[in-house]
């Protein structure tokens, strides 16, 4: 697993983006079930949370309402998941999500860090633990789960990317 590049990485701060146009999809899994919040990049819920078992069939219909929810034009979407054993593999599966959509690991600990950060620390839940990966995509932190090129960009092209 490789760092996202921070330099390249479009966060919350990255002055001329759109960032309505900008989708985190943050989902806290456990071992049957899933909760999956969809935010733009100010933060601004596009749907309610979307719960969705943890097998295949859950997680087209959590992609079907994702897809719905986000603006028909996004710059980008970066789906970000806690990793937790082997129970968030139905979801960074190869072939599972969109081929345009940044999927991003993120370690445990810095979910707990930001839930502290975010004055929740002593509470744990899922709409909290996806509040706080929501806040940690926003930053642009992470870990590149399947090959990521810099947000927005294709190589070879100067532009945004259509997703």
């Amino acid at each position: 697993m490789m760092p996202v590049p921070s330099q390249d990485v479009v966060t919350a701060r990255t002055p001329g983006v759109d960032l309505t146009r900008c989708v985190v999809v943050a989902i806290d899994v456990g071992k049957r079930e899933a909760l999956a919040g969809v935010e733009d990049f100010t933060g601004t819920a596009l749907c309610r949370p979307i719960a969705f078992a943890m097998n295949r069939s859950g997680v087209d219909a959590m992609v079907a309402a994702v897809t719905e929810a986000m603006p028909a034009d996004p710059i980008m979407v970066r789906v970000g998941v806690e990793a937790c054993g082997h129970y968030h593999q139905p979801v960074t599966a190869a072939g599972v999500l969109p081929v345009s959509w940044e999927l991003v690991g993120l370690n445990p600990a810095w979910v707990t860090a930001q839930r502290r950060v975010n004055g929740t620390a002593r509470r744990k839940t899922d709409a909290i633990d996806v509040a706080a990966i929501a806040d940690l995509l926003r930053a642009g932190k992470g870990y590149c789960q399947r090959p990521c090129q810099p947000p927005g960009r294709r190589p070879g092209t100067s532009g945004l990317m259509a997703i």
